[in-house]
C-alpha cells in the first residue's frame, strides 16, 4: 500500500505542478511575485462510483497556493493563499479515468480591477464631468453624447483584442463614433481625445 501512496501522491504533485502557475511571475501592474503550494491532505479510497466501472480508487486532495509579492512581509502582510480540493478517480494502473472540478474552499486573494473594468469606469467620470459642464453652460437637453456610452469587447481571430468605445448622439441615437484599441488604457485616452476635438473641452 506504501508503493500505491507514494505513486499517487507523485501523480497528484504533477498535477497540480502542470495545473497551476508556479514561480516567479509578472503581474498586470508590472509587480514581481511568487507562486508556490504546498499539499495539505490526500485521501485514498477505493472508488465508491457505480457509473465508472473502472475505476479503482478514489482520491481526494486538498493543497494551498501562496502568492508573495514585493509588499509581502509577516504578520502584516502574509502572501494571498487559495485552497483547492479536487478529486480523482484511479483505475488499476492508477492511470485517471475521471477528474473532478477543483473547487476553492477559501481564498484570501483580492485581485487588482481588471484594466476594462477600470477603463469603463474612467471613461464614465471623464463623460459625466464633460455633460454635466454643458449642461451648466447650455442648459438642460443640450448633451450631445448619451450617457453611459456602449462597451464592446471583441476577439480577433488572429488573438488580437480590440477593446470598443460607442459615442452615441443623444439627440436622435443615429450618429455614432466609434472609437477602438487594443489597449483599454490607450483606449481612455483616445476618448479624451475626442471630447476635447470634438467640444472643446479642455479638461477632457
Amino acid at each position: 500500500m506504501k508503493v500505491i501512496n507514494d505513486k499517487i501522491y507523485k501523480l497528484v504533485q504533477d498535477k497540480i505542478e502542470a495545473g497551476e502557475k508556479l514561480g516567479s511571475q509578472s503581474g498586470g501592474s508590472g509587480h514581481m511575485g511568487h507562486v508556490s503550494y504546498v499539499i495539505d491532505h490526500i485521501e485514498i479510497d477505493q472508488s465508491k462510483s457505480p457509473d465508472l466501472i473502472n475505476a479503482e480508487w478514489q482520491v481526494d486532495y486538498q493543497y494551498t497556493i501562496f502568492i508573495e509579492t514585493e509588499f509581502t512581509y509577516y504578520p502584516d502582510n502574509p502572501p494571498y493563499e487559495t485552497k483547492y480540493t479536487q478529486r480523482l478517480f484511479l483505475n488499476h494502473d492508477l492511470i485517471p479515468v475521471k477528474e473532478c472540478e477543483k473547487e476553492v474552499l477559501s481564498s484570501s486573494f483580492e485581485p487588482e480591477p481588471d484594466e476594462w473594468e477600470m477603463a469603463h469606469f474612467e471613461i464614465n467620470s471623464i463623460i459625466a464631468v464633460f455633460l454635466e459642464k454643458i449642461e451648466w453652460d447650455y442648459g438642460e437637453n443640450r448633451a450631445p453624447i448619451l450617457y453611459p456610452p456602449e462597451y464592446n469587447r471583441i476577439e480577433k481571430s488572429d488573438g488580437l483584442v480590440i477593446y470598443e468605445c460607442k459615442l452615441s448622439d443623444d439627440t436622435d441615437n443615429k450618429h455614432c463614433t466609434v472609437i477602438q484599441s487594443d489597449d483599454p488604457a490607450d483606449l481612455i485616452v483616445q476618448v479624451k481625445k475626442f471630447i476635447k476635438k470634438q467640444y472643446g473641452f479642455s479638461k477632457a
